[in-house]
């Protein structure tokens, strides 16, 4: 996407929290400006490439269609058209000289999406308690005191650091097991639910051949299609030092599993579902870390 590099933080600045709301489908939206217009309730989305903006929106602003790019979703991609945005706004990041594709407010429920070409190569931290979001520049001196486990007097992990690896946003950790199967996991905050791949089921099954199967729902995405995802029952995911009970995962070989290089191995995508039972999560893109703390109810639920 055309830009002027990742989002502009303006120097010296603290990180300002940004405050959030839920939508019904469990996603975390902010303000944002465009073109100092607005606000606009964007959905962060962690697992997108690209920003997108609701049509409604673009006719409002009076914006000119630009040229014509393929989006890619979780289910499938979908060609679209582009739209110029001089300003983009939220919280202390200003991003200037986008090209925003338009998708349907049909498909998308809300004014826009914020995705990987905005919010990527910072860190971000969403926390769950205080219902906001922070954006600020990584710095190793930061990240650096976080990097030990926080253990309680049980001896287990309440807050953590996981290392991922991956480019262009597509942060992802192999320290990460469902059941005890080993899995790679990556955090997608526009997912309403945790879906794990069908390599996953396989080695869940071949573990516990009485894996309980408790339906199947709809999958979609922004980009439209739908597929249907098959539910089973599981007992715990484990993220490096930090587990937490986990009672179902749906189970579906999305198209995402492959934009991510994750198709050929157990894995897992980690939805709002699990990701808001945490008190703070915090994706580092700069350093490839993310950061975990239970919330006191998850602590309650492990004693």
């Amino acid at each position: 996407m055309a830009g002027e590099g990742p989002p502009a933080i303006p120097s010296g600045a603290p990180p300002a929290p940004i405050g959030t709301a839920i939508d019904p489908n469990q996603h975390l939206a902010i303000e944002v400006m465009l073109d100092s217009q607005g606000p606009f309730r964007f959905v962060v989305d962690t697992g997108a490439d690209r920003s997108v903006l609701a049509e409604d929106v673009a006719g409002a602003l009076g914006l000119a269609t630009g040229h014509h790019v393929l989006v890619e979703g979780i289910i499938r991609t979908i060609p679209a058209v582009t739209v110029p945005v001089r300003s983009m706004t939220f919280g202390a990041v200003e991003r200037r000289n986008l090209d925003l594709p338009v998708l349907p407010r049909a498909l998308l429920g809300a004014d826009g999406y914020l995705g990987l070409d905005v919010i990527g190569e910072h860190r971000v931290t969403f926390d769950f308690d205080r219902h906001d979001l922070t954006i600020e520049e990584s710095h190793l001196e930061l990240s650096a005191g976080e990097t030990q486990a926080i253990i309680d007097n049980k001896g287990t992990a309440q807050r953590s650091t996981i290392h991922a690896v991956g480019s262009y946003g597509h942060l992802k950790s192999f320290q990460c097991d469902v059941d005890g199967v080993a899995s790679a996991a990556f955090l997608d905050s526009g997912a309403q639910v945790t879906i794990g791949n069908s390599r996953l089921a396989r080695e869940l099954r071949d573990r516990n051949s009485q894996l309980i199967e408790l339906g199947t729902v709809p999958i979609t995405g922004v980009t439209g299609g739908q597929v249907m995802g098959e539910v089973v029952s599981i007992e715990k995911i484990r993220l490096a030092d930090i587990s937490f009970k986990a009672k179902v995962m749906v189970i579906a070989d999305l198209a995402v599993f492959e934009t991510w290089s994750l198709a050929d191995r157990p894995a897992l995508m980690l939805g709002m579902n699990y990701l808001s039972r945490f008190s703070k999560v915090t994706i580092d893109y700069a350093l490839r870390q993310f950061h975990f703390e239970l919330a006191d109810l998850e602590r309650t639920l492990r004693a």
